[in-house]
């Protein structure tokens, strides 16, 4: 195949992609935080990513920024903030920026530290719930009732009314016990192939690795951003940012699994000749 049909390959399948992305979009849920619009639950990004993993920097990129401003303004919520579209832009380059680094690494043996880390989580969402559910006072239950309570008349007994709050507590312990629960049965049926189990493994990780990093930079950058916008007193961004970056980690979960699946699909069906990775899926 000559260079100059890759390139056609790849502007189509970009195009394509930031067309779905746009549709799933809007089927998005938005949740406020503080009386800002600051969770916006959506998996449009998994086909973001996709761009950015198959077709290269340029391309993820583009879609990222594209799929972010024609959303917008199909669907507007509030004002449009260019310097969101920017950080957006910057996602999609790096993610393919750090997948190009690390696709050949050797990540079988990080399987360990990335239970830990979902562990570590689920026990700070039971904590959070422990917390809501038994506490009558102190510093950290007035934090958490404020996070997604503000400017919103809840009361001191409806505290789970809050999505975001739900989104730290309850919402946050689940995500890590579903996790735990899908990784033990997938090692269970993949005893009998150890060396796939494990290269899935590898993959898995190398993906979470290539789009988590720049999600969760981006999601930190544009909770300033938001403050700023709100002008919001600087103690905000801690409440703004926490369940944001919570749902960030449960959704970069999910999406790397769906973008395993997508590269698989694309790999036997539309490019057998592509010499990437997930072969053994």
């Amino acid at each position: 195949m000559t260079a100059r049909s890759n390139r056609l390959r790849a502007v189509v399948f970009t195009a394509l992609l930031t067309a779905i992305s746009v549709v799933v979009n809007f089927f998005r849920f938005t949740v406020p935080v503080g009386g800002v619009p600051a969770l916006r639950i959506t998996f449009s990004g998994v086909f973001l990513h996709f761009a950015s993993v198959m077709f290269g920097a340029a391309a993820g990129g583009a879609a990222s920024s594209l799929a972010d401003v024609i959303s917008h303004f199909l669907k507007p919520e509030g004002a449009y903030l260019p310097p969101l579209t920017v950080t957006i832009f910057l996602r999609g380059v790096c993610v393919a920026l750090i997948w190009a680094k690390i696709k050949d690494a050797d990540f079988k043996k990080s399987g360990v530290v990335f239970l830990i880390f979902v562990v570590v989580l689920g026990c700070w969402g039971v904590i959070n719930t422990v917390v809501v559910k038994c506490a009558s006072s102190g510093a950290y239950l007035n934090f958490l009732r404020q996070i997604g309570a503000q400017n919103e008349r809840v009361s001191s007994n409806q505290l789970f009314t809050s999505a975001g709050r739900i989104l730290v507590t309850v919402g946050l312990a689940a995500a890590s016990a579903a996790i735990l629960v899908s990784y033990a049965v997938a090692k269970l049926v993949a005893r009998k192939k150890k060396d796939a189990a494990r290269m899935f493994l590898s993959d898995y990780l190398k993906i979470i690795v290539a789009v988590g990093t720049p999600c969760l930079i981006c999601t930190t950058v544009n909770t300033e951003i938001l403050r700023l916008y709100f002008l919001l007193p600087d103690r905000a961004f801690v409440f703004l940012w926490i369940p944001r970056f919570i749902e960030e980690i449960v959704l970069v979960l999910i999406n790397a699994y769906l973008l395993m699946i997508l590269i698989n699909v694309y790999k036997k069906n539309i490019r057998p000749d592509y010499a990437g990775h997930l072969d053994h899926l």
